[in-house]
């Protein structure tokens, strides 16, 4: 009986010694696993929040350029306007010069006539210039307007990344703790298994050696009798 319970300790000691292989195996076969999805959820997330970056910084160039081409139409129309209100208080002063000198010299009624006829020509004149200045100034108060419309728009499409960025990036996170959580279920599972095995192989070695002892005792009544 000795020999045996000795052979039966030692059948259950090479079964735990291998059950306990396994599950330090699987331990670290899931241990390296989950490391694996962590790093690969990380880089993930780290490409999102790079792509979106580059979306926004792109967007923000175009923008940029567009408006530096607008502003340029600006500044050149101010340029402009700023120059012809010079030349009209040229003009201005340099026709109130000649009114002068012509009216020393025209004093009769031709004048008058004459008079009459340039101070019309000049009206028209006036006119024509407004008009042009009016064109301008609606033409710079048009691309101040785009202006403004474009930097309404990057804000609305930089913000509309920032969200898309965001949900894109609690997707992937989402995934990432589904898998993490079935391979953490999955090593418990396997792990009670394992032990499961390893409590049936205890429990199968003891029945066996009481059944043997059992027998021997039984044997040994019938030595007795005899």
């Amino acid at each position: 009986i000795k020999g045996i319970k000795e052979r039966q300790a030692a059948v259950k000691k090479e079964a735990e010694d291998r059950i306990n292989t396994q599950i330090k195996a699987l331990e670290e076969i899931s241990k390296q696993e989950i490391a694996s999805l962590k790093k690969t959820n990380t880089d993930k997330i780290a490409e999102i929040r790079k792509y979106y970056a580059n979306q926004i910084s792109e967007a923000q160039a175009a923008a940029d350029e567009e408006i530096r081409i607008y502003e340029g139409r600006i500044k050149a129309i101010e340029q402009l306007l700023k120059q012809e209100e010079r030349d009209d208080t040229d003009e201005a002063q340099l026709d109130k010069i000649r009114r002068l000198e012509e009216q020393l010299a025209f004093e009769k009624d031709e004048y008058n006539r004459y008079e009459l006829a340039k101070e019309i020509a000049n009206e028209k004149a006036d006119y024509e210039k407004r008009k042009r200045q009016e064109a301008l100034q609606d033409e710079r108060d048009d691309y101040r307007e785009r202006i403004t419309t474009i930097k309404d728009e990057l804000s609305l499409k930089k913000e509309a990344l920032g969200e898309e960025r965001d949900a894109a990036i609690e997707a992937a996170q989402a995934t990432h703790d589904a898998k993490i959580a079935f391979w953490e279920a999955e090593t418990i599972r396997q792990k009670e298994e394992l032990e499961l095995q390893l409590q049936n192989t205890t429990l199968n070695n003891n029945l066996a050696y009481e059944q043997l002892v059992q027998l021997t005792n039984s044997k040994n009544l019938l030595y007795m009798a005899d």
